[in-house]
């Protein structure tokens, strides 16, 4: 490549600012306070001397994090988070400082304000944790950085870009040519994420300091952060549920409701907010509600165990529930009321998608949408609507709340029966065959269930005792 289309190419890169600048020979540097001429990148690439290019007073074309001490080690880690970030690894830019340094540059189009550019090598810094003083951001306006592809002033040595995967030189001029920027659409992009990410961990830091009242709770061995990130929320429609189970596993561990919205804040603000459908406001208000219900609805476990541990459930139907059950008009419709009625009783209510309910009870969503609907029609649960809400720019519906009515909660004398596990979509068809199978009579079965039902509950119905019945054991520990 001829030096004019080298020197047009560190223009549209390196050289977009051109009012100050500073040049490294093996006699002295100096700092240059006025317009330079394409003759001084020509004599940049021609080993002269070394140029150094600041920011502008505004905006910069290009970041480059300085690495002066930790080798290729340390400018791997500074690689992998940039692309942790969503920064493709091919938009990366690796090359000597020509004796032990590095330095990694990223370009934007068609420029990024200086305070963003400082903004991204702060979350970098922030994700690393590496010292500032030692992995250096640059440009800025009073200091330079040197470009690639010239000589070190001191050792000789052309100062190359390297391959960002193996870090081995790329002994070719004409590589700068393929330099490709990174839209500045994108950048905002990630700042608007890693923000939020960087601002949600310090808040939950501050939220989870000792003010004073007894919160040992929080900080007992039993509910350390392997137990919370265990509770980690990866997908939309989750976080009520999540919570509602962390407020249950606190309060059999003895925390009260003080102790349990501090930790539901803590929690909630380390998440990652792109799995967040309601606003934060909402969240709080929600956290109120889970930790008052906790402590007046949830028993403190006499013997207590880790959370880490398995831990007894008791989720009990009695003759009363199953005859409500067993009279809603189709199959979807029972099954869809013996799960919403298994949320309820252990966690007061029932945070559910359709697509969860559907995914449980084996069913399609408008199936499951319209059994629902029958639910509410004959008053066999109640339903709080979730509302909506906009989300990545389309409208979303939330998750809506179940409750088991008022008038349906009494206890009656009849037979009973006892989950001692959480249903899931593998245990959900046995519980519900089971339940039917003991609770109901052999007549009311026939009159209201499907052939293929009525042979699944009499399969089910001879076994619900002895299952049952090596269960006390399990729960003895619950007050």
């Amino acid at each position: 490549m001829e030096n004019k289309a080298l020197i047009d190419m560190f223009k549209n890169t390196y050289c977009f600012y051109r009012q100050k600048y500073v040049i490294m020979d093996s006699q002295y540097t100096k700092t240059v306070a006025h317009y330079f001429t394409d003759k001084v990148i020509e004599s940049h690439i021609d080993g002269k001397y070394a140029l150094c290019v600041f920011a502008g007073p505004k905006v910069t074309r290009f970041i480059s994090v300085d690495v002066d001490e930790g080798g290729k080690k340390v400018v791997r880690q500074v690689v992998d988070t940039f692309v942790k970030f969503g920064i493709p690894m091919d938009r990366i830019y690796v090359s000597t400082s020509g004796r032990k340094g590095y330095h990694v540059d990223i370009f934007f189009s068609p420029w990024l304000y200086n305070e963003k550019a400082k903004n991204l090598y702060d979350l970098m810094i922030w994700q690393t944790g590496f010292d500032p003083k030692k992995v250096e951001f640059r440009p800025t306006t009073g200091q330079a950085i040197k470009v690639p592809l010239g000589v070190h002033a001191k050792t000789g040595n052309r100062c190359w870009f390297l391959d960002q995967q193996t870090l081995k030189p790329i002994e070719r001029m004409d590589y700068i040519a393929e330099i490709k920027p990174v839209e500045d659409t994108a950048v905002h992009n990630i700042l608007q994420v890693w923000n939020k990410k960087r601002w949600n961990e310090l808040y939950a830091e501050m939220i989870c300091e000792d003010t004073g009242r007894d919160t040992s709770i929080i900080k007992d061995i039993e509910f350390n952060s392997e137990y919370f990130e265990s509770k980690s929320i990866s997908q939309t429609g989750t976080r009520h549920q999540v919570m509602l189970e962390i407020a249950r596993d606190m309060r059999h561990f003895g925390a009260n409701a003080f102790q349990i919205k501090k930790a539901l804040r803590g929690f909630y603000y380390r998440q990652d907010p792109m799995v967040m459908e309601s606003s934060e406001k909402e969240v709080m208000d929600d956290i109120e509600e889970i930790a008052d219900w906790a402590e007046g609805s949830i028993p403190v476990w006499k013997y207590r165990k880790s959370p880490n541990d398995s831990k007894p459930i008791r989720i009990v139907f009695t003759s009363r529930d199953a005859d409500m059950i067993l009279m809603v008009p189709t199959s979807a419709a029972r099954r869809s009321a013996l799960l919403l009625y298994a949320y309820c009783k252990m966690f007061g209510s029932a945070h559910l998608s359709y697509a969860t309910i559907a995914d449980i009870i084996g069913c399609s969503e408008r199936t499951t949408n319209t059994a629902i609907n029958s639910l509410i029609k004959h008053h066999v649960i109640n339903r709080q609507s979730g509302g909506c809400h906009y989300a990545n720019g389309r409208l979303v519906r939330k998750s809506n709340t179940y409750f088991i009515p008022a008038d349906r909660t009494q206890v009656d004398a009849g037979k009973s029966f006892e989950i001692c596990e959480k249903i899931t979509k593998e245990n959900f068809s046995s519980y519900y065959y089971r339940i039917l199978g003991e609770l109901c009579s052999k007549d009311e079965l026939a009159k209201y269930l499907t052939s293929p039902e009525l042979k699944e509950c009499e399969k089910y119905g001879t076994e619900s005792t002895d299952i049952r019945a090596g269960r006390d054991a399990d729960i003895s520990g619950i007050q």
